[in-house]
């Protein structure tokens, strides 16, 4: 299986049309994803709804809850919206950002049994370093949040965002083992863009 084929039969609701769908399209599983009584929809304020979702991912992470395919979906969701800035700021395009990374992380033996995780994730980093190419006040926003005060390579940080924010909890042990396993699951071998086309086109 390629990443391409997720859209029509990979696992979890939504997340090959999270993937690929037009931004006009978005809105639409917006409202879809989760149940009605659920925090989630275009109706609630986007920043509300990012943060439920990602005190959700965050709590089942460190608890070793395992995170649904549906919820990867509904990060990817969230990141494209704010990507294409129909809804929220640069600071939940961080946030957004951090949580698909969050979800491929807990979901990465499984992507990589699919023989996904690689294209996956490398089509989700490129999409980040367009960004940060293109919008350097976005990239800004990312080193004021994780640098401590020493040079703050963004790029490295978009490879591997876990990595690059050990510095900033070296005071919190805990959290920092937890930050360093999830480091090793996001490690990964980036792929040129015309290799990745080519993969997603068969």
């Amino acid at each position: 299986m390629r990443v391409r084929e997720l859209y029509d039969a990979g696992p979890g609701v939504g997340c090959g049309r999270a993937l690929w769908a037009h931004s006009e399209a978005l809105s639409q599983l917006l409202g879809r994803i989760y149940p009605p009584n659920s925090l989630w929809g275009p109706s609630e304020c986007f920043t509300d709804v990012l943060a439920e979702l990602s005190m959700k991912l965050w709590s089942g992470s460190r608890c070793g809850v395992e995170i649904e395919f549906e919820d990867l979906g509904r990060a990817i969701v969230l990141y494209r919206l704010e990507l294409a800035s129909i809804a929220g700021s640069p600071d939940d395009g961080v946030d957004a950002y951090l949580l698909v990374r969050l979800a491929i992380a807990e979901l990465s033996p499984m992507l990589r049994c699919l023989d996904v995780w690689d294209d996956l994730a490398s089509y989700l980093i490129e999409m980040e370093h367009d960004r940060v190419r293109l919008y350097p006040e976005y990239a800004a926003v990312i080193e004021a949040r994780y640098s401590t005060g020493q040079p703050f390579d963004v790029y490295a940080y978009i490879e591997n965002p876990f990595f690059a924010m050990l510095d900033a909890i070296q005071g919190e042990p805990w959290l920092a083992r937890h930050m360093e396993g999830l480091a090793g699951l996001s490690s990964c071998r980036v792929k040129p863009i015309e290799l990745r086309n080519k993969v997603f086109r068969s």
